[in-house]
């Protein structure tokens, strides 16, 4: 059974009359990198600030490693933290920097110098030791902040936003390396984003965060592929949402309207008629076909995006829908044509129930 080394019960936070986090619960497993996720203003800071002791809590409990530490100071938590601007000392070396916390807390010199190099040798960045912060790149600031960090051995290391001053190649590059040193120390991550990519690409687990509330925990293939609730099937990744009624159920199979013109013929599973449910179907789930049938539907192609690795369909459906559809090969044969025929497999529909908006 894993070991949960930190544990969040009950949180709730307000600022004024705006309640930021409604009621939350979360068990951190050790050696995880765990993601929270969500829109700008949801309270995913407000979490990291929490676990690290910058702000205390309303209500609620937190615990790491089975201590309660809801009202400790920062100082006396095993927790280290990165921020958005690495707040590196600008007048100290690359060194200096790195061992900043070891000097505090009036660490032996020989302890100090050994754990400085192994740090030096863990995020690269030995050659460059004398320098000051200035005359760094952004991800060579990126390994210094995360060397200081982690030199103190925290149990837990939190990650604000650490990758988004970054620009788009180096921030995939730093994408792997934070993983990569994540396994390499089995330090248990706590990492804040509002980036899908970067949630997806890293984490063991991810914390879907809205207005509050946590919409889902899951690993990042359960929550792309089964998505729990509409907003988490919006927010991850592409989606194509139809809003239909179950009109009629026949043979272990029920037909939903979605308009006069589009239908889906879905398993039942226990539905009646008239009732209320969302057909969320990913761009990369959806073929396109020269000719129409009885299962396909027609889509007015209005433009072509090519990123590359694939090319992006966009089109419109008789109740002018817009509709993207990602393909990866045979884009070409599409690209002159002005309408052709969506099909879909009735495996790769995400059906969720039409009011409460949750995963059947």
């Amino acid at each position: 059974m894993e070991k949960v080394i930190v544990q969040i019960k009950n949180m709730c936070q307000s600022y004024g009359k705006k309640k930021v986090i409604d009621d939350i619960s979360i068990d951190v497993y050790e050696g995880e990198f765990l993601t929270i996720l969500g829109p700008s203003g949801c309270g995913k800071t407000t979490i990291l600030r929490a676990i690290s002791g910058l702000d205390f809590i309303q209500s609620g409990k937190i615990m790491i490693d089975d201590v309660d530490v809801t009202d400790l100071d920062p100082t006396k938590r095993e927790v280290n933290t990165i921020f958005q601007n690495y707040a590196l000392f600008t007048t100290m070396s690359v060194e200096k920097n790195i061992n900043f916390g070891l000097r505090m807390k009036r660490v032996g010199k020989e302890e100090i110098k050994k754990r400085t190099e192994e740090m030096l040798d863990l995020v690269k960045m030995g050659e460059f030791r004398n320098r000051k912060p200035r005359e760094l790149s952004g991800g060579q600031q990126q390994r210094v902040a995360i060397a200081r960090a982690l030199i103190n051995r925290p149990k837990v290391l939190l990650l604000d936003e650490p990758l988004s001053a970054l620009d788009q190649k180096l921030r995939k590059q730093m994408q792997l390396e934070l993983k990569n040193l994540q396994k390499k120390m089995k330090i248990t991550f706590i990492y804040v984003t509002h980036s899908q990519d970067e949630a997806l690409t890293m984490s063991d687990r991810i914390v879907i965060l809205n207005e509050g509330k946590i919409e889902q925990i899951d690993t990042p293939h359960h929550i792309y592929s089964h998505p729990k609730t509409r907003f988490v099937a919006d927010f991850i990744g592409e989606s194509n949402i139809f809003d239909g009624i179950v009109e009629s159920i026949s043979e272990g199979q029920a037909l939903v309207r979605v308009t006069d013109d589009i239908t889906f013929t879905i398993t039942s599973r226990g539905y009646k008629v008239g009732d209320k449910v969302s057909i969320i179907v990913r761009p990369e789930n959806f073929t396109l076909e020269d000719e129409e049938n009885d299962k396909n539907l027609p889509l007015k192609i209005k433009n072509h995006i090519f990123d590359g690795a694939s090319t992006q369909v966009i089109g419109t459906l008789p109740n002018r829908q817009e509709i993207k559809v990602e393909l990866r090969k045979g884009s070409e044969d599409f690209k002159n044509r002005e309408t052709v025929y969506l099909n879909y497999q009735l495996e790769d529909l995400i059906i969720l129930k039409g009011d409460s908006h949750e995963a059947v």
